[in-house]
């Protein structure tokens, strides 16, 4: 038989399931403060703070640690330091690592954004969804291409590629990061081309899903890949 859900474990789940929904994280602010310890009173504090608070992973000596970004690691503000230092100390009691994470972002007391590699979101992304109230990701080794970079007359767009053979003229592939073709990159790109309606693409090289703007193209990836892990299809 499964244990009945504690209060609080049932207000979390409703924060992550309703994750846009900031209200419900003041009432558990409110829940934890006055029926948890200290830990729980520091995370309310995060929660009623509010902003946002941004993570990065950096290596020093033996060990990788979190630190603010590094545009203003040196001067951050008293109260940015009050956030950086709750985050932190929360994010080191998750599942989430330095290992495999590139990123994490705090918004409204929450983790609401995780950046790391492609194939790292696909294994853990299904369980993330669960634990956190995400929305959005941010994939670390892929980026738009942009159409008609250097062009001053073209109109710039910026996309996705799933290609099907190899255009002439290419040959060092290491810095590519717009082609999903390898490991979990077909699948995602085919859920990508499913709900882009107006934005497909096609020759005999490839597909491509094309947006005005590069924030376009980097959502429809981030929306895709929470859908399908929510759905199970990740």
């Amino acid at each position: 038989m499964t244990a009945a859900l504690t209060v609080g474990q049932v207000m979390l789940k409703e924060i992550i399931d309703h994750p846009h929904d900031k209200t419900l994280r003041r009432i558990y602010a409110d829940y934890i403060e006055e029926n948890g310890g200290k830990q729980e009173r520091h995370l309310a504090e995060l929660i009623r703070l509010g902003g946002v608070v941004r993570l990065c992973t950096y290596a020093h000596s033996d060990r990788v640690d979190w630190t603010f970004p590094h545009d203003n690691f040196f001067y951050p503000g008293q109260d940015d330091y009050r956030l950086f230092s709750i985050a932190r100390t929360h994010l080191r009691t998750t599942d989430i690592s330095t290992k495999v994470v590139n990123a994490v972002e705090y918004r409204h007391g929450f983790i609401e954004v995780i950046g790391a590699p492609l194939e790292v979101l696909v294994k853990h992304l299904p369980k993330w969804v669960t634990e956190y109230p995400l929305t959005e990701v941010e994939v670390s080794d892929l980026e738009p291409w942009d159409e008609n970079e250097g062009d001053p007359y073209g109109k710039n767009q910026f996309g996705w590629w799933e290609r099907v053979m190899i255009p002439s003229g290419v040959k060092d592939e290491s810095d590519i990061k717009d082609i999903l073709d390898r490991g979990s990159g077909p699948k995602v790109f085919q859920a990508m081309w499913d709900s882009a309606e107006g934005y497909e693409h096609s020759d005999d090289v490839g597909r491509w899903l094309l947006f005005d703007t590069k924030e376009e193209a980097i959502k429809l990836l981030s929306d895709t890949l929470l859908d399908m892990a929510r759905k199970g299809t990740l």
